[in-house]
């Protein structure tokens, strides 16, 4: 008789939960569980319930223990893996998520988003073939899921087959035209292509998708969207993403003062003195200065490749456009000149933090140039790497290929001197980062190593690139593989720099 009391009562206890649930009181209802928890309940329902209104309280810690709670009294219960799999992917733990995810879809393999995320988890760890299989199975259980067909799209970037990505990118935004993210992954794919004028038109879109506008201030000035516009009147052109997009496109900003607008130009305020000297903008503007601008219209420095028509015949505005400041050319000049064997320039690794999506897997590990200089004694190396990446350096095998004003360089970190040390290297090779820009802008001899499926305004085939002539493309044969990369590197530079007879 006790017994049906106790169960009685912690049935009405449970309701009572329920209730407050409802009027979404979950700390009352929190409380409830955590008394019937620790009176030692095995009613299933209560660690099951327990654990989504923890959930719903951002509480993760407390709500993975409770799913394992509810899993030792019923293992056949998905939500669990799913939420548990969330949460770990959250904690970017790719590996544990998708153990949990593959729990959730064998138990319940009719529900759609199990397979969306465990792909999403797959995708993380690049096993892109079972990403493939969990989108196209989410798909067949929800023809209009969309964003399946979005990150169906991604996989088949990141694998190089940009036909079916552009396919299922297109795919996307019949079903949900307005999915910006969709539209602007489309047009980088389109760009990478070639196909400038589709491309341009759904770059765009960049700016509409959601907490991830890399814009560098946000004035409340009308945006300029490329019509008719007055001699003299105001223009704000505002920098966005990283100071390598900077430094490639601000080449546009004096091809606007020839047209007589009005034009100022804010930009990363680490650009500025060599913004100045170059002649790009006499007083390019930081962010708070932009946000204070009352007057006139305002355009994203990217958007100029739009209102200039760029495309693969014709950039408008040739490299080098970059000034040297002949006082720091001319004091590298005199400490290069202490060297006798010729100078290769290096950098190996941009932002990892930037290193997402198509970025990913753009930078090599410096370890890898020691294959450059094996068969090689003529020259000497000379690290351009700042910050991410230069600690390597510490436990590189060949520093005594290095020069010996190397200390001397990784402590300068102004832009307008590192130009004049470019400018003073025999050779320049670097991965996707800034320093291609720079040494590309100033017309410098660079060879560009490019992963397989590289950042769109590099193409696909070519050797060559209209943004800067000078530079040298060294591509992936195949996806993640370097190693044939730097076997042709390594003969380049062995016919270039011959050993001294």
């Amino acid at each position: 008789m006790n017994n049906n009391k106790n169960k009685a009562f912690e049935i009405n206890r449970i309701n009572n939960a329920f209730s407050y649930i409802k009027r979404k009181e979950f700390e009352k209802a929190e409380d409830i569980f955590k008394d019937l928890i620790k009176k030692k309940t095995t009613n299933f329902d209560v660690y099951a319930n327990f654990a989504r209104i923890l959930g719903l309280q951002n509480k993760k810690k407390e709500m993975i223990d409770a799913y394992i709670q509810a899993l030792k009294l019923n293992q056949n219960f998905p939500e669990a893996y799913s939420n548990i799999g969330n949460t770990f992917f959250e904690k970017k733990e790719f590996k544990k998520a998708i153990s949990y995810y593959d729990q959730a879809v064998k138990l319940n393999p009719n529900q759609a988003e199990p397979f969306y995320n465990y792909g999403n988890a797959l995708m993380e760890v690049e096993d892109f073939k079972k990403a493939i299989l969990c989108y196209e199975k989410a798909i067949k259980i929800n023809p209009n899921f969309y964003l399946a067909y979005n990150n169906l799209a991604n996989v088949y970037a990141n694998q190089g087959d940009l036909i079916k990505s552009i396919k299922y990118f297109k795919r996307t935004l019949i079903i949900n035209n307005k999915h910006y993210s969709a539209r602007h992954n489309l047009g980088m794919i389109q760009l990478l292509c070639e196909d400038y004028d589709e491309g341009l038109l759904n770059f765009e879109f960049r700016h509409n998708k959601l907490k991830r506008n890399s814009l560098h201030a946000k004035p409340k000035i009308k945006r300029w969207n490329g019509e008719e516009i007055k001699i003299g009147e105001k223009l704000l052109v505002i920098s966005e993403q990283g100071l390598g997009d900077t430094v490639q496109l601000m080449r546009y900003i004096p091809k606007l003062k020839q047209e007589k607008i009005n034009v100022r130009f804010c930009a990363q305020e680490k650009l500025h003195k060599l913004i100045k000297s170059s002649g790009i903008d006499l007083n390019p503007l930081n962010t708070e200065q932009a946000n204070k601008i009352s007057e006139g219209k305002w355009i994203p420095l990217l958007s100029l490749l739009k209102y200039f028509k760029v495309n693969t015949k014709d950039p408008i505005c040739y490299a080098p456009y970059l000034k040297i400041n002949n006082k720091y050319f001319q004091k590298w000049k005199t400490i290069f000149s202490k060297e006798k064997n010729p100078v290769i320039g290096i950098n190996w690794q941009g932002n990892p933090l930037a290193e997402k999506s198509l970025l990913r897997g753009r930078s090599i590990p410096l370890q890898m140039f020691s294959k450059i200089i094996d068969n090689n004694e003529n020259i000497k190396l000379l690290s351009l790497q700042k910050g991410f990446g230069s600690e390597q350096l510490e436990k590189c095998t060949f520093i005594e290929k290095f020069v010996n004003f190397q200390d001397e360089v990784s402590k300068i970190w102004d832009l307008e001197e590192t130009i004049a040390i470019i400018k003073n290297c025999d050779l320049i090779i670097t991965t996707d980062t800034l320093l291609a820009h720079l040494a590309g802008a100033t017309g410098k001899k660079t060879w560009l190593l490019l992963k397989y499926i590289p950042d769109w305004r590099w193409g696909l085939d070519s050797e060559k690139t209209f943004w800067y002539p000078s530079l040298k493309l060294f591509r992936q044969n195949e996806n993640k593989s370097w190693k044939e990369v730097i076997e042709r590197l390594s003969l380049e530079i062995n016919k270039k720099f011959t050993k001294k007879s």
